[in-house]
């Protein structure tokens, strides 16, 4: 048997596995409306995923009674209620053995406190498991809008909170079970308060105050013979403070009321864990502290306070809206509580939805689903890192820095969604998927906040030779610039960071996140940047266009561009880059015809100047002359690591020849070397073993088609006009030919 001071402590771990199983005899709608809580608005729906509120087996419901929303339900199953009742014995069953080894004083009137991993917190008064919090405050994720307001563009933020979500009222209308039961004033197992009950919410500094609407609900009952029905109806709507203020059970303060805020802050959370032991079985991990700090910060703007009757059966439903003030960036982090006191004894219950911070890394829980990024990793800024010596980096870029160029590296996150419930789920990351996306944005985030953040070089050290900048704009060869801010590092190569890498030390100093965690302390790590700076003759790949021109003409190429092939950048060459015709160490030896002029030089564009006697390139294999390019880091298309791999770069010729046509062979004999005409009519007499005289001068020709020409006589013997002899190249022994 338990020691006496034990027992009452042994009597309500009874109770808590009883009560999980009393689950069973629910139906499936029941057990929607006894779990508890996250609804994600429609609009929010894909923000938030599946991190749903969870605590007690990390059960996620909604309000069944909720429209326009998407809501994240489990309906009980046995395997479910026996894991429940388990759990409720193990996390009680355990702090017995705790309290057997080193029993605190006063548990029993421990004050409790709770979070899970997407800003949902629950806390308790005086001993009351936080679970119940859990179960009697149905508070879903806010719902972000963009809306006219009067022809001005503004946003607006809606809160929906159910207050005793686990009444009796909302299990008969989300089933027949209870339909012969005629429900009046009566208190349950688990009743949500004591006597008269007192609603608070706490709205967040950022909103419009004068805007603030609240619209109330509760379970209106309807008594019919032998049954009791129930449907909400409408208790208030109030479309401003003023006016929420005017009955004499509601009142509302704003925080600079200074001490009327604090007294109600005081009645309701203030005093959390003060005069009493905090250590229960979460006190390793939670406490209000953070909460708390929220306050004193001036977090919250206004609360807003309805006395309400004793009745354990009814639910009450809040729908709180008001438009954001321009300057609130980040509404995700905006601070909202609601819950209840009990006017007869300490059942104190509150839910919050907040900016706590489960990893520690200072960017708190809500942010971080917002955003798609893992709560639960306190180390989670990366910058790209290279894979290989010029591969591309793991974020799939090409990163690859040039000479002359600044080039820059921000950090970022990797994205992903969150799997399972908001306490034992876990974080999957799209980059894992198969297949990986290609596009980096689906995977990776650099929307990465800047408040409290802060980049530094580690120990001021720089490479050798750089010299840091305050300033991007007009940078120099060899300087760097690292914004403190965003953590943004450019860098500007040099002409000896051809072919190298140049690797800069970052400290990243986190966010502060005590405000978000008072457990948790800030995270300082390092990480490299690194540059890898490419000859720009790994960059491109110069080409000629092929030149079609005549032989005997002369005429200018077109500029080399980079084609783009073998992964080179495509278009023009790099300002600055020259050009020389030259010999590189295999391949054919320049055209004779062929020059860069000197205005040229620095354009690349070949002069060719072929003879009118040349022969016409072969189909396909036009005429090529190297030329040696030098960019302006200094290397050159000759470089055995250049995209070419050191082959020569080729401008070419496809040169044609005109058509010879007609009377393309010219003939003219002369008199003699002077080019006197001879007399046709009476011609040339040759005499055998008699000189020539004078000596005849035979010139001919072709005007088009080139190659050696062969001058042939044909002599003609006239003795008989009836039967005319012909001799080639002579005649009677005289020879007439040459060449």
């Amino acid at each position: 048997m338990l020691p006496a001071k034990f027992r009452g402590f042994a009597s309500r771990v009874g109770r808590l596995a009883s009560r999980a199983l009393v689950w069973r005899k629910t139906s499936a709608n029941d057990a929607v409306r006894t779990s508890s809580t996250a609804v994600i608005s429609s609009s929010n729906a894909n923000t938030f995923g599946a991190a749903s509120t969870s605590f007690d087996n990390a059960v996620t419901s909604s309000n069944a009674a909720t429209s326009g929303s998407v809501t994240i339900a489990r309906a009980a199953r046995p395997s479910h209620t026996l894991r429940r009742a388990l759990f409720a014995m193990f996390v009680a069953a355990a702090t017995i053995v705790t309290m057997l080894i080193v029993p605190p004083v006063h548990n029993a009137k421990a004050d409790q406190a709770w979070w899970d991993k997407s800003g949902n917190g629950f806390f308790t008064h005086n001993g009351y498991w936080v679970g119940d919090a859990q179960r009697d405050i149905d508070l879903s994720y806010p719902e972000i809008e963009t809306v006219n307001d009067n022809g001005r563009i503004r946003r607006k933020i809606t809160w929906k909170v159910t207050f005793n979500a686990n009444s009796l009222a909302l299990k008969r209308m989300g089933s027949s079970q209870f339909a012969a039961e005629n429900i009046g004033n009566q208190k349950s197992d688990g009743q949500a308060w004591d006597g008269r009950s007192y609603i608070y919410v706490y709205l967040p500094r950022g909103i419009d105050d004068s805007s603030v609407h609240v619209y109330r609900e509760y379970t209106k009952r309807s008594l019919l013979p032998g049954q009791t029905n129930f449907n909400w109806s409408l208790q208030g709507d109030e479309k401003n403070p003023g006016e929420f203020n005017a009955g004499w059970t509601r009142w509302t303060y704003t925080y600079a009321d200074g001490p009327k805020f604090q007294h109600d802050w005081n009645l309701s959370l203030g005093n959390l864990g003060q005069g009493k032991d905090p250590k229960d079985q979460f006190k390793d991990q939670f406490d209000t502290c953070e909460v708390k700090k929220w306050k004193e910060h001036g977090d919250f703007s206004r609360v807003l306070i309805s006395r309400e009757n004793g009745d354990t059966v009814t639910a009450y439903r809040w729908t709180v809206s008001a438009y954001l003030d321009d300057s609130v960036t980040v509404p995700e982090n905006l601070p909202f509580i609601a819950g209840f006191r009990s006017d007869d004894s300490d059942k104190h219950k509150f839910a919050i939805m907040g900016p706590y911070d489960t990893d520690g890394d200072g960017f708190p829980d809500l942010w971080e689903h917002a955003h798609n990024t893992n709560p639960d990793s306190w180390d989670e800024l990366r910058y790209p890192e290279p894979k290989g010596a010029f591969g591309r980096f793991d974020d799939g870029k090409d990163y690859n820095a040039v000479y002359g160029k600044p080039y820059s590296q921000k950090p970022f996150m990797y994205t992903g969604k969150w799997v399972g419930d908001s306490v034992k789920g876990h974080f999957e990351y799209n980059k894992d998927k198969n297949p990986k996306p290609t596009n980096p944005k689906d995977y990776k985030t650099e929307d990465i906040p800047q408040n409290g953040i802060a980049y530094v070089f580690t120990n001021q050290k720089l490479p050798d030779g750089v010299r840091r900048v305050w300033s991007s704009n007009n940078m120099q060869d060899g300087d760097v610039y690292l914004n403190e801010f965003t953590g943004e590092v450019i860098y500007k190569p040099r002409k000896q960071d051809a072919g190298k890498t140049v690797t800069f030390n970052i400290g990243i100093n986190y966010p502060d996140p005590s405000f978000y965690n008072c457990k948790k302390s800030q995270v300082s790590v390092s990480k490299k940047v690194v540059f890898k700076v490419k000859k720009m003759s790994q960059l491109y790949n110069p080409v000629y266009a092929t030149k079609d021109m005549y032989a005997g003409t002369q005429d200018f190429s077109d500029r080399p561009t980079s084609d783009g092939s073998y992964g080179s950048i495509k278009g023009p060459l790099p300002e600055g880059t020259t050009f020389v015709i030259g010999k590189y160490n295999h391949g054919i030896e320049p055209l004779s015809w062929s020059a860069i002029q000197p205005q040229d030089n620095k354009t690349g564009s070949v002069y060719f100047y072929p003879n009118k006697w040349l022969s016409a390139s072969k189909p396909n294999d036009p005429y090529k002359t190297p030329v040696i390019v030098t960019y302006p880091d200094g290397s050159k298309s000759t470089d055995g690591d250049s995209i070419t791999k050191g082959n020569p770069v080729y401008a070419k010729v496809n040169l044609k020849r005109h058509d010879p046509g007609n009377a393309d062979l010219q003939l003219h004999i002369a008199r003699n070397k002077n080019g006197q005409d001879i007399n046709y009519n009476d011609g040339f007499v040759f005499r055998k073993n008699r000189d020539v005289n004078p000596q005849p001068w035979i010139d001919s020709w072709s005007v088009q088609e080139p190659g050696d020409i062969k001058i042939r006589s044909v002599c003609a013997d006239t003795t008989s006009p009836t039967n005319i002899k012909f001799y080639l190249d002579g005649i009677n022994g005289i020879k007439i030919n040459g060449e």
